[in-house]
């Protein structure tokens, strides 16, 4: 599904092509922003670590205490596995337990996860080669090249203007949500762009989408279709998601307990969910909250075509 979001944004590309990107680190995988994984374009890592790496840290604060974990631990860790991972050797989370535990380190109770995560956010470690379907960490040094280092406020100037030429219109409260950031730092990030990007009232909120431009629902009266994965941006990515989910079938879309499902988009609205079984061919089974129109079935059906060649082109 990750793999898939960064298909359908990729017109004509296919799932090994983007499994290529990620093997070569052009895609990294990594904790940031709230955190939770996100896949991040090699380029943007460390900036966007830059932004979201101090409050990750203070959340996982607690958590480490409840384990015993301390700074020092962090700081020995960090040590055996990037003499462990360097001269561009991967490895995967179960490899690094077990080097962790022949020195002595418990790895149970979350604790190889709290170490790892830790890793990312200190710019130590990001995805490797993957060893078949399973993930490796490999050093982020080998990986992606270093930035130069920038002030907190540029930092997160930039990564709101990333966030709302993708996902504009968006409220300061949505790029709050989405980044981690405080709502004062994440209004701070909105007004330093200046008139680069214009307010406008909706549902009595301020959105914000760039000058002149329509944001990310594309040209009004245009008919798109497209089957989204789960925890796909379009849905997850707003503190408000009631411009894309109808209110009544908001439970059949995301959970209370976190989970956002596959969903069909017509015209920037969800229409239903789909889900994709196991087996040769992986067609993907349809369920729309209303019956639809003959109109929407067949763009849907179009949908559904460019998700299959995704999976099927060689």
């Amino acid at each position: 599904m990750a793999r898939w979001a960064v298909g359908i944004r990729l017109p004509g590309s296919t799932e090994r092509q983007v499994a290529e990107a990620l093997a070569k680190g052009e895609i990294l995988r990594t904790h940031v922003l709230r955190p939770t994984w996100h896949l991040v374009a090699r380029e943007d890592i460390r900036r966007m670590l830059a932004v979201s790496a101090g409050r990750i840290r203070s959340a996982l604060r607690a958590s480490d205490k409840r384990r015993g974990i301390d700074e020092a631990d962090h700081v020995r860790v960090q040590g055996l596995v990037a003499e462990a991972l360097g001269g561009g050797n991967h490895l995967t989370g179960r490899q690094i337990a077990g080097l962790l535990e022949a020195e002595g380190i418990g790895t149970g109770d979350y604790r190889l996860y709290l170490f790892l995560m830790r890793a990312e956010t200190d710019a130590l470690i990001a995805s490797g080669v993957p060893l078949g379907s399973t993930h490796t960490y490999a050093l982020l040094d080998e990986r992606a090249p270093r930035t130069d280092d920038l002030p907190f406020g540029e930092s997160v100037c930039r990564l709101a203007r990333v966030y709302l030429r993708g996902h504009g219109p968006a409220t300061v409260q949505d790029f709050s949500w989405w980044s981690g950031l405080s709502a004062g730092e994440a209004a701070k990030g909105f007004s330093a762009l200046g008139d680069e990007f214009e307010g406008f009232g909706a549902g009595g909120r301020t959105s914000y989408k760039a000058a002149g431009g329509q944001g990310a629902g594309g040209r009004a009266g245009t008919r798109q279709a497209h089957l989204l994965p789960a925890f796909d941006e379009y849905i997850i990515a707003y503190r408000d998601r009631s411009a894309a989910v109808p209110a009544a079938h908001a439970g059949k879309v995301f959970t209370k307990n976190g989970i956002f499902r596959p969903t069909i988009l017509v015209n920037g609205r969800v229409v239903g969910t789909w889900r994709s079984p196991l087996g040769p061919g992986r067609k993907a089974e349809l369920d729309f909250f209303e019956p639809p129109s003959k109109g929407v079935a067949a763009q849907v059906a179009k949908a559904a075509a460019r998700r299959d060649a995704y999976y099927g082109k060689e």
